[in-house]
């Protein structure tokens, strides 16, 4: 393990490291050109494995705490934090190895590119999805639930998750074929995915009981309606009533479970 780390120019990058982080004929670049960010666009770089209980790319406004670039594998032992809440500098995880972390939280303007495998212990959410990615080029395994909102991914490897809820806005692709869908919701992954996917709109998981409400073809009341909505959806009231985008990282921080069941 090497947690010492060096900050450096992004555009002294490649000639100090040989690593480039903006491969384009490959695919793998990040989305926003930290050239194009300023002059002063600086990373964080660690040369080595590195262990850490918990990073927090988006707690800080200062650019060379919002990108990194870990040349080995980095393990997170808790949460990794890339949801910010502002669009100033964008956050940037670049890690040529494997990733591990309990959870993953990421949103917009947050790029997380990975050459290796992620491996999630507990949970990833992906939410507002504007100048921002997951790119994975190994397997992503998440060992209990994800949460999707058209949040563009891709994974070079397996998909892997007992629980990969996918949001999904028009009523029409609650149908589509799995080799369909993940096209619209910006989601590069392979057909044979090992990953449970299950749709939900407005985070209610989809199935033939909503579907049936939702056409008028069943005769219930608005109490009896309302336990079922509740029954479906994927998180609990406590955080259904909160930012589902930032209570995240509240909940994550703190160990709270969000999800219904």
């Amino acid at each position: 393990m090497k947690e010492k780390s060096n900050v450096i120019k992004f555009n002294e990058i490649k000639e100090k490291t040989g690593i480039n982080l903006l491969d384009y004929p490959d695919g793998v670049y990040f989305f926003n050109n930290p050239d194009d960010v300023g002059p002063d666009s600086f990373f964080t770089v660690y040369e080595g494995d590195v262990e850490l209980d918990y990073l927090g790319i988006a707690d800080s406004y200062e650019c060379e705490k919002r990108a990194y670039l870990v040349i080995g594998n980095l393990t997170v032992n808790g949460f990794l934090n890339m949801c910010g809440d502002d669009v100033g500098y964008p956050i940037q995880l670049y890690v040529t190895g494997n990733l591990k972390a309990k959870n993953i939280s990421i949103a917009t303007l947050s790029e997380l590119i990975v050459l290796g495998n992620i491996e999630i212990e507990n949970s990833l959410l992906a939410l507002n999805p504007a100048l921002a990615q997951i790119y994975c080029g190994g397997d992503l395994s998440i060992n209990n639930k994800a949460y999707i909102d058209e949040f563009p991914l891709t994974v070079k490897g397996k998909l892997k998750c007992p629980n990969f809820y996918v949001e999904i806005r028009q009523v029409y692709n609650f149908d589509v074929p799995l080799e369909e869908l993940i096209n619209i919701v910006n989601m590069n992954v392979a057909d044979d995915t090992e990953a449970n996917i299950v749709r939900v709109a407005d985070r209610i998981i989809i199935d033939d009981e909503i579907l049936a409400i939702e056409n008028d073809e069943v005769d219930y009341t608005d109490v009896e309606m309302d336990i079922i909505y509740r029954k479906h959806q994927i998180f609990t009231d406590e955080y259904e009533e909160g930012d589902v985008s930032y209570d995240n990282v509240k909940y994550f921080k703190e160990g709270k479970n969000f999800w219904n069941n």
